[in-house]
């Protein structure tokens, strides 16, 4: 796929394998927070993974500043979704559909997180 790979985190010393290997290439790392660069960005999304404050209000601002650029094919990814309830919501409000895949590790002392899939 053409596409390109923007890894955006608040922490400037992230984004290492992006900037120092051959992955640099197919991606670019930019250091910013993550609603203020999806309100200035001037491209279309396919694919949004959500791994950033995984607090209810900032994921729910998050994904409404990127529902203006999503292409009409859009994915969102949410490895919050054991957390909250926030992209479930979102799915129900713009008549997406939403998928939830629950990790059950055997024998650890963390129960399993869970993934959400908006499409």
């Amino acid at each position: 796929h053409p596409g390109r790979l923007l890894a955006i985190d608040i922490n400037p010393a992230a984004g290492l394998m992006l900037r120092a290997s051959e992955y640099a290439d197919f991606g670019e790392f930019v250091a910013s927070d993550s609603i203020a660069f999806l309100l200035s960005f001037p491209g279309a999304i396919d694919l949004l993974v959500s791994d950033s404050d995984h607090s209810p209000d900032y994921e729910e601002r998050e994904y409404e500043a990127a529902r203006p650029k999503l292409s009409a094919d859009g994915i969102i990814v949410a490895d919050n979704a054991h957390g909250t309830d926030v992209l479930y919501r979102y799915a129900k409000k713009y008549g997406k559909r939403f998928l939830f895949f629950h990790e059950r590790p055997l024998e650890h002392i963390y129960p399993g997180a869970g993934i959400g899939v908006c499409f």
